[in-house]
C-alpha cells in the first residue's frame, strides 16, 4: 500500500496498529508534535511494515480518539477524523493541522509536555524549541522580542549615516519615536503576561501545599495533585474526566469529588450542566 496516496501530500505521518486508550501518550505525542510543527497524519490500523490490519470497531475508536484529545491536549488542536475502507478493512486517518496557539501540550501522568518532530520521531521540546513555540503562539519571533538595551541610550549615528547615503534623505525623527513607543508597548505587554503567569503559578503552588497536608492517604494526595496538574484553575472537569485521567471507575471518582468538596478545593461551575467542577484558589 502506498501511504502517500492514502493521506495525500503530507510530509509527516505516523502509524499505529490500534488505538491505545490506556497508553494514549504513545500517539498523543505525535498529535502534539504535528500541531506544534507543520501538521501531519496519524493512521490507525496499519502495522510498522505497512500491513493493513484494520480496526474491529472503527466508529467506536474514532469517538475514543476525539474524547482523549479533548481531555489530554491543551490547547485542543484542529483535527479531522476519517474512516477509510482499504482492502475491505477499516482504518482511521487522523489529520492534525499546524496550530497557531502553540505550544500544544500533552497532559497526563502528572506531566505537561510539548512535543516536536525530529526526523520520524516525536520528542519532548527542549528549552530553545519551547521558547520558539511560546513566541509563535503569541505572534512573536526572536527578531521581534524587545532587547534588554534601552532605546534612548543610543543615538543610531551609523543608522542615520547609512540611511542618508542609501536614500539621500535624513532619517525621520517621528519614525524613530514611533518605533521607540512600539518597543515600550511590547515590553509592557510581555511584562503583564509574565506577571499573570507568575500569579497563576503561585496560586497552583498554594493549592499543592494545602493538598500535601490533607488528612488522606498518599495515594489520594497523588491523585488530587494529578487532577490539579491536568486541569489547573481554568479547565472545568466532570466525574468522567476524573475517571479517564486516573483510569478509575465511577465509584472511586465520585469519592474523590466528595473529598474535593469537603476540603473546599473545588467549586461547581455556575450556569453550566450539573456535575461540572473547577479547582479554586486557596481561601476563595
Amino acid at each position: 500500500m502506498n501511504i502517500e496516496q492514502l493521506i495525500g501530500e503530507t510530509t509527516e505521518y505516523d502509524k499505529k496498529l490500534m488505538v491505545e486508550e490506556r497508553k494514549s501518550k504513545s500517539w498523543l505525542k505525535s498529535v502534539s508534535a504535528f500541531a506544534n510543527g507543520i501538521g501531519g497524519c496519524l493512521i490507525f490500523g496499519i502495522g510498522d511494515d505497512d500491513t493493513i490490519v484494520g480496526l474491529q470497531d472503527a466508529k467506536k475508536d474514532s469517538e475514543t480518539i476525539s474524547e482523549i484529545i479533548k481531555t489530554k491536549m491543551d490547547p485542543i488542536p484542529k483535527t479531522i477524523l476519517e474512516i477509510s475502507n482499504v482492502a475491505e478493512k477499516e482504518i482511521i486517518i487522523l489529520k492534525v493541522f499546524s496550530g497557531q496557539e502553540t505550544p500544544y501540550y500533552y497532559y497526563g501522568d502528572g506531566n505537561r509536555i510539548a512535543y516536536v518532530r525530529v526526523g520520524n520521531e516525536s520528542i519532548p521540546a527542549d528549552s530553545v524549541a519551547l521558547k520558539r513555540l511560546v513566541l509563535r503562539g503569541t505572534n512573536l519571533s526572536y527578531d521581534s522580542v524587545v532587547s534588554q538595551y534601552k532605546f534612548d541610550k543610543y543615538s543610531f549615528t551609523k543608522l542615520r549615516t547609512v540611511y542618508r547615503i542609501q536614500t539621500g534623505n535624513e532619517l525621520d525623527e517621528n519614525a524613530v519615536s514611533e518605533e521607540k513607543q512600539h518597543s515600550e508597548d511590547i515590553q509592557t505587554a510581555l511584562s503583564d503576561d509574565k506577571q499573570h503567569f507568575e500569579d497563576v503559578e503561585t496560586a497552583l503552588s498554594a493549592i499543592r501545599d494545602s493538598i500535601l497536608v490533607l488528612d488522606v492517604s498518599s495515594i489520594s494526595k497523588n491523585n488530587i495533585i494529578s487532577l490539579l496538574d491536568e486541569f489547573g484553575l481554568i479547565k472545568p472537569f466532570t466525574r468522567n474526566d476524573i475517571m479517564n485521567q486516573l483510569n478509575i471507575t465511577a465509584s472511586p471518582a465520585s469519592a474523590i469529588i466528595r473529598k474535593l468538596k469537603n476540603f473546599d478545593l473545588i467549586d461547581h461551575v455556575k450556569g453550566k450542566k450539573r456535575g461540572l467542577y473547577r479547582f479554586k484558589p486557596v481561601g476563595k
